[in-house]
């Protein structure tokens, strides 16, 4: 009895083939770990008021963080961080977190940037955020605005929606925001009115009681402000209050070199 033939693929039969496995391959990577197909918006408090008072909507969110740019949703936490700092560097918000809520969908939680200070400057005054992001400017300042006022800091670029830059040392800066927050986050708004920066990490802040107060930023900023609290409770007046390091000095003199002047 004959044997039978083997038929031999031709490399024609043979590349079809591959192609066909190929394409079965990129058919299942997709289905079992697809793109990011669609994305939705969800704003928290007032940030959609703002974001439409900006000129901002769902898709201003969505194409400045990219995440419609070929991105597999299995991944989401490797692109996440780069995702969301691109809408936080667009200025005026910030992108809290980006979460599946679908098989090839996500959402971006937007919230709006808070104002925390305010630096008094030629006749002007520039509100910014806890990054030291710039949120407005206007020609007068009232502290029912909600944000803490600041002097002795020289901002030299102070466009809307983009960061401030200090004419000479970003370290005041930087220590002007950290006392901003320490006072806005521990609740001490209505014994510190305001601030002025001075020479080698110094602070001096005006009390409602109108005794100044002056702290050095390299220790404890909070530590001191509660111990300068305590003393101002006593209803000290006149003369200025040192604290260092949890330590109060009260200096009872007749003309005080660190007040702060008006507002």
């Amino acid at each position: 009895m004959a044997a039978k033939k083997t038929k031999t693929l031709t490399p024609a039969a043979l590349l079809l083939c591959a192609v066909a496995a190929l394409l079965a391959v990129l058919i299942f990577v997709k289905l079992v770990n697809p793109d990011v197909k669609s994305a939705e918006v969800k704003y928290t408090a007032d940030a959609k008021t703002a974001a439409v008072k900006q000129g901002y909507d769902d898709n201003a969110f969505i194409r400045i963080s990219g995440v419609l740019d070929n991105k597999k949703i299995s991944s989401l936490d490797e692109w996440k961080a780069s995702a969301q700092s691109s809408v936080d560097a667009s200025g005026y918000f910030v992108c809290d977190d980006i979460v599946k809520v679908g098989r090839s969908r996500v959402r971006l939680v937007i919230s709006a940037r808070k104002p925390l200070l305010t630096v008094s400057m030629a006749g002007e005054y520039v509100t910014l955020d806890s990054e030291g992001y710039v949120l407005g400017r206007a020609k007068s300042y009232s502290q029912a605005d909600g944000t803490i006022l600041v002097q002795g800091l020289a901002l030299r670029y102070v466009n809307p929606g983009s960061s401030a830059v200090v004419e000479s040392s970003e370290q005041k800066l930087t220590d002007a925001l950290k006392v901003a927050s320490v006072i806005r986050d521990n609740a001490l708004e209505s014994t510190y009115l305001s601030f002025t920066m001075l020479d080698d990490r110094y602070v001096s802040l005006k009390s409602s009681s109108g005794v100044p107060v002056r702290i050095n930023m390299r220790f404890d900023v909070l530590k001191d402000l509660l111990a300068a609290r305590e003393v101002l409770k006593t209803g000290r007046t006149g003369g200025h209050i040192e604290a260092v390091n949890g330590n109060v000095y009260f200096e009872p003199d007749a003309e005080d070199n660190y007040a702060i002047t008006g507002m």
